[in-house]
């Protein structure tokens, strides 16, 4: 970027301003960060306007266990060498099948590093120990929002009103993976609404094929249907609100999920063995043509690709009455907050760590998208990825940006008591263990009463 001269010089005499104070009155900060760099709010044009700001050295811990992430973290680093040339990255890998335990045990030994990979769980437990920084002065100022799609916006708050971590890539949102041949021969036209597609699974059923492949050997699955027939039924939190302390099973949304479930499961939604079926069974159910429909993430998309090229595609939930026929096409089911990028709130470099892990994020997303074909970046502007997505993919990407607001995945409930009562019971519900859906729901209500005493 090039600056006229008297801005130059303005900013020169600023520069020299800094130091000056900085050497005078900064008593909590090292005179590293404050002779640090100083971006452009326009991250993609970052500007360092010090070039001779002091070497940093940012301690930054995160999952490299592949070599594909190896070189998304490579390519994020180079990038923004660029944007803040002063800051050297030290990374520290994380354990494959670490659970959280390592970042835990750095947060207790006062070790943490400056700038780390957080997932929703981690920063619930950082934020009691004031252990992690808020970054909602650093995102405000970089405008980082500006260069979010609207899925991406969603993610970089948190339930009280702060950003803890900078989010690196988009959310997956839940979708029906369908065999377009086993459609066709059918003669089933794609559903639009929960009445064609409860004709759908009974006209399948039918001709014995498994309407829905679900891998019923995990719980989530069956829970995440019933959150998406919650959102189609005009909750837009879904599971979340009730996770939260804010609801329990008896709005209408609710009700009106459980009465739709009951129907489905009743009409042959799901085959005998869904609950002893692994994922591989499903996908393979789906591709052999023995289901029509399987309910997944959108993780599952590029095995897909690879399995079932031009034979499969995505629907996003046709479950609302007919009635209401697209009237909550704007709400997703699934996705939520999966991880991002915080900062140590005991950094000695806090001020330009949190600079640094807001654009790194950015760049994290960008790299993945090109290098991977991750088809969830959180970025407006969508880089093509060097391998061209195949046209679901490309679907996927158009539309997953335009979600208004989502929910999560089970494994983002973070009332552990409420996550396995609604586990146990909705699986005993696709199992046909209820006489009714009010029996779901009071037993539901029961559960619920109980874990808030």
């Amino acid at each position: 970027m090039v600056f006229k001269v008297s801005k130059l010089l303005s900013l020169a005499f600023l520069s020299v301003m800094m130091v000056f104070l900085a050497a005078c009155g900064s008593g909590n900060k090292s005179s590293s960060e404050s002779a640090s760099a100083t971006v452009s709010p326009n991250a993609s044009e970052a500007v360092v306007e010090q070039s001779d700001a002091p070497k940093v050295t940012l301690k930054l811990y995160g999952q490299q266990n592949s070599q594909e992430l190896k070189e998304v973290y490579n390519m994020a680093t180079e990038a923004m060498k660029k944007k803040m040339p002063n800051v050297e990255i030290e990374f520290d890998a994380q354990p494959a099948n670490d659970d959280g335990t390592k970042l835990k045990t750095y947060a207790a030994s006062g070790q943490l590093p400056d700038i780390f990979v957080a997932t929703s769980a981690d920063i619930e437990v950082l934020k009691k120990s004031n252990n992690i920084l808020t970054l909602d002065s650093y995102i405000k100022d970089l405008k980082v929002e500006d260069q979010l799609n609207d899925t991406g916006k969603l993610l970089v708050w948190d339930k009280d009103g702060h950003s803890y971590s900078m989010p690196n890539e988009g959310p997956w949102l839940a979708t029906f993976y369908i065999n377009k041949k086993v459609f066709a021969d059918a003669g089933v036209a794609i559903p639009t609404n929960f009445d064609e597609f409860l004709e759908a699974v009974k006209t399948f059923k039918s001709k014995d094929i498994i309407p829905l492949a679900l891998f019923g050997s995990q719980p989530w699955p069956g829970q995440q249907l019933f959150d998406a027939l919650v959102v189609k039924s005009g909750e837009s939190r879904g599971l979340l609100k009730v996770n939260d302390g804010e609801a329990d099973f008896s709005p209408q949304a609710y009700q009106m999920a459980a009465a739709k479930m009951f129907q489905l499961v009743n009409a042959g939604l799901l085959s005998k063995d869904a609950f002893s079926t692994d994922y591989n069974m499903a996908e393979s159910l789906l591709q052999n043509g023995k289901a029509a429909m399987m309910l997944s993430g959108g993780f599952t998309m590029s095995d897909f690709a690879k399995t079932m090229p031009g034979n499969y595609d995505i629907i996003w939930l046709p479950l609302e009455d007919k009635a209401q026929t697209g009237l909550y096409k704007d709400n997703a089911s699934g996705g939520g907050f999966n991880q991002g990028f915080s900062v140590s709130a005991n950094s000695k470099y806090k001020d330009i760590a949190a600079q640094y892990a807001v654009q790194y994020a950015l760049e994290y997303s960008r790299a993945k998208t090109y290098l991977n074909g991750a088809p969830n970046g959180i970025l407006k502007d969508t880089p093509q990825p060097q391998n061209p997505w195949d046209e679901v993919q490309q679907k996927y990407v158009a539309e997953f940006g335009e979600f208004k607001t989502v929910t999560s995945f089970p494994w983002g409930l973070t009332d552990a008591k409420f996550s396995i009562a609604y586990g146990n019971n909705t699986q005993k519900m696709l199992a046909k263990g209820y006489k009714s859906s009010d029996d779901y729901i009071a037993e539901m209500n029961k559960a619920i009463a109980d874990i808030r005493k």
